[in-house]
């Protein structure tokens, strides 16, 4: 019975997973077609902040998430990578069919799977 119960609070929740990677990849998405829009993207900041914004959005979201260890963190922050990888495949590369060449994008999504692990091992040294 223990052993069960416990299994069941471990219990990755799908619907976080999804839902809040296709929110982090919807808040990016937004932003940077505003850039785009405003003629601003090719501003040699904009990279450095969606880099950060990206950074930001994991630990919100990893916050929103009942992270217990390292290995439930990188699950999540995985996840929320493949979501995004996906999302870009299908809607961002009709827009910009250079996106997977772009250095922001890969570092922002080196963050969205690192952030929520660095998250998880500030809060238990705290």
């Amino acid at each position: 019975m223990k052993l069960q119960k416990l299994h069941k609070e471990e219990k990755m929740d799908v619907k976080k997973l999804v839902g809040y990677g296709a929110a982090i990849w919807a808040i990016m998405f937004v932003l940077i077609s505003a850039l785009v829009g405003f003629k601003l993207s090719d501003a040699a900041w904009v990279g450095y902040v969606t880099v950060v914004l990206s950074g930001v959005l994991a630990y919100v979201f990893a916050g929103m998430v009942d992270l217990k260890d390292l290995k439930s963190a990188l699950t999540y922050g995985i996840g929320w990578v493949v979501v995004g990888l996906i999302l870009d495949f299908v809607i961002s590369a009709r827009f910009a069919a250079d996106i997977f060449s772009s250095w922001n994008l890969w570092a922002g999504y080196a963050l969205v799977l690192l952030v929520p692990a660095v998250r998880t091992q500030i809060a238990q040294k705290a």
